[in-house]
């Protein structure tokens, strides 16, 4: 009923099989390279994990039904949601992480070179607020810049 593995000496170790009924492999522990996808037809759920590039990212259906919210809704498509991934800082050439979450019409960033940014992208007529280890800015619909370094807001709060 399951397909085992065998070492060379024709011991079989129970740490991996497959199971054909099901499809499912089952091991324990495992050491694994490239890309992996892990993809659900139905809900059009995926996350995908590439060692190459090292990201992990989560996809899902743009819009879902109202009355089962696991299925896609008419005319949807599948979009980004969630991103983790390596970046490299240019300056000191340091591997950092960056983490960004893809909203409705907005979406926030958590990178290890520039701080934290939340807005609803970038470009004419949109809004963001970012904070780093210099201070806070916010640039509003309209263009208008405004940004105050942690030093001079301390002092104003004092």
């Amino acid at each position: 009923d399951k397909v085992k593995f065998t070492s060379s000496d024709g011991k079989v170790s129970n740490k991996i099989w497959i199971d054909p009924t099901t499809g499912t492999l089952n091991a324990t522990d495992g050491n694994f390279s490239g890309k992996f996808k892990s993809y659900n037809p139905t809900t059009w759920n995926e996350i995908n994990i590439d060692a190459y590039s090292g990201a992990i990212v989560m996809k899902g259906p743009s819009v879902v039904q109202d009355d089962n919210r696991d299925l896609p809704y008419d005319g949807a498509t599948q979009t980004e949601l969630f991103r983790l991934e390596f970046q490299t800082d240019p300056d000191s050439l340091r591997r950092v992480a960056n983490m960004r979450l893809n909203g409705i019409h907005t979406y926030a960033s958590i990178d290890g070179i520039d701080g934290f940014y939340f807005g609803e992208g970038y470009g004419d007529g949109k809004s963001s607020f970012a904070m780093d280890l210099f201070g806070i800015r916010y640039i509003d619909s309209e263009g208008n810049y405004y940004s105050m370094s942690w030093q001079d807001l301390l002092e104003k709060v004092n």
